[in-house]
């Protein structure tokens, strides 16, 4: 058998094994290939993303101030309704109620606009104490807390919006215009009613902005929320009694004729 000559054997040894290197499958430059790919699909994905969170943001801006929203809101105790929350007399965010079952959001600063119009300010507003597990509403004695019994079923609150049940805290909830809210306290699977019995008082609102004038840096006046004062009528102005020279002394008349 005839052995190699050296320079085949060169060969060999320059070549690798030949045509074995020369056919075997390039995995690194597929991997970085696979990973270009890939990174330009994510990057596309999150540029996505950012606009779709972007026009979510200024979808949400709203209530800004200056804005007339209005939501109806009603407190479902174990299988009634609550009388309606009582206007508590003070509007520190422009967030508050007629004692109408209406949430009036009209706000006046950053702090209760956008997706900080929540019902949480609504519930410091009128003095409701409000939060995941718990609430008590004002003027009321009794609190209701997860696991108090309601008709003998441990009860829990609740927070139905437009006929939802929406998980969370409901004192973090941000309404929208003409929604119908319902805070309830009942069991987990009781027929809780959906809509509250203000909600046909969101066609007959008496604070529907017209054209009010206000003052520079003070909050838009909402008309029908400060009575007129009528002007008083002709005759009921009282008569100017005659000028005196003094105390209980009558001018005497005029000595002088007029010129005809």
């Amino acid at each position: 058998m005839a052995k190699p000559s050296n320079k085949k054997v060169t060969r060999a040894a320059r070549t690798s094994g030949g045509r074995t290197a020369r056919g075997a499958t390039p995995w690194g430059w597929y991997s970085v290939m696979g990973l270009v790919v890939l990174l330009g699909c994510l990057g596309v994905w999150q540029s996505r993303e950012q606009r779709i969170d972007k026009a979510t943001t200024s979808a949400s801006a709203a209530p800004k101030k200056g804005d007339h929203w209005h939501a109806a809101i009603g407190v479902y105790e174990c299988d009634h309704f609550s009388a309606n929350i009582p206007d508590s007399g003070r509007d520190p965010h422009g967030i508050h109620t007629h004692g109408d079952g209406i949430m009036h959001i009209h706000p006046f600063d950053n702090s209760a606009s956008g997706k900080n119009a929540t019902i949480g300010v609504f519930a410091d507003t009128v003095g409701m104490k409000l939060d995941a597990t718990s609430f008590k509403v004002p003027g009321e004695n009794k609190t209701w807390t997860d696991g108090k019994k309601c008709n003998d079923k441990p009860g829990e609150v609740q927070l139905f919006v437009n006929g939802t049940r929406r998980s969370g805290n409901p004192a973090s909830y941000a309404p929208k215009d003409r929604d119908l809210l319902v805070i309830a306290f009942a069991p987990r699977k009781a027929d809780v009613p959906k809509t509250p019995p203000s909600a046909p008082n969101l066609d007959k609102l008496s604070d529907v902005p017209s054209t009010p004038s206000t003052l520079p840096g003070q909050p838009p006046a909402a008309a029908g929320d400060q009575p007129a004062t009528p002007a008083p009528a002709a005759g009921d102005q009282p008569a100017t009694p005659p000028a005196t020279d003094s105390p209980g002394t009558t001018a005497p008349p005029s000595s002088s004729t007029s010129t005809p």
